[in-house]
């Protein structure tokens, strides 16, 4: 019976780029830019961490399948204390794959409701929408953030007497007459926008 050719890489170089991809993975794109401006130490444990255990890993990987023509759970029968490498890495890929999958669909509900007339977030109206939600518009006022503001404006003043407002923490007095143009304005009691509200 003859065996089955198995693909195998052109090269070094491409063996390499189909490791980087692994690696890397689609999430890192956007977040090692940032990490790196954050915490510029954290490009040396990276590069570190990456070419002592995840290259040499992937490698050996790589060289024993192509060897062993076998998947990567039956390469590592060669060594029985290393066999649980092989379940651990397809549980993690399946996990990863998963997790992709998730937000996939996200983005399929996200573009399935776009063409809908109107909007499925465009209001509250929707039976997912409770007490709390509210239409972001151009000159919506939360009431909440008045009291926000409210807070912040007097938190550090002497002012020792008017109507208290308190954040659950501490409690401010705001002079009367403050508190009356404020508390007048026409706001909305909405803690969670129709977009929020539909995507929880």
């Amino acid at each position: 019976m003859k065996r089955a050719v198995r693909p195998r890489y052109d090269n070094l170089t491409q063996q390499l780029l189909t490791f980087a991809v692994v690696v890397a993975g689609k999430n890192a794109i956007f977040k090692f830019p940032r990490l790196l401006l954050l915490y510029v130490p954290f490009l040396f444990a990276y590069v570190t961490f990456t070419v002592s255990a995840v290259i040499p890993i992937m490698h050996l990987e790589s060289t024993l399948s192509q060897f062993s023509g076998s998947g990567n759970i039956g390469i590592f029968d060669t060594v029985p204390a290393m066999r649980g490498l092989g379940y651990t890495m397809s549980f993690y890929f399946t996990l990863g794959l998963i997790v992709f999958s998730t937000e996939c669909s996200y983005s399929t509900v996200f573009l399935a409701n776009w063409f809908r007339s109107p909007l499925a977030w465009a209001d509250c109206s929707q039976p997912w929408s409770g007490d709390a939600c509210y239409v972001p518009k151009k000159n919506v006022v939360l009431c909440s953030s008045i009291y926000e503001q409210m807070m912040e404006r007097y938190r550090n003043s002497r002012v020792m007497e008017g109507v208290p407002v308190t954040d659950g923490k501490s409690t401010v007095f705001v002079p009367e007459h403050v508190y009356n143009n404020l508390s007048g304005v026409d706001c909305i009691n909405g803690s969670e926008s129709a977009t929020k509200a539909f995507f929880k």
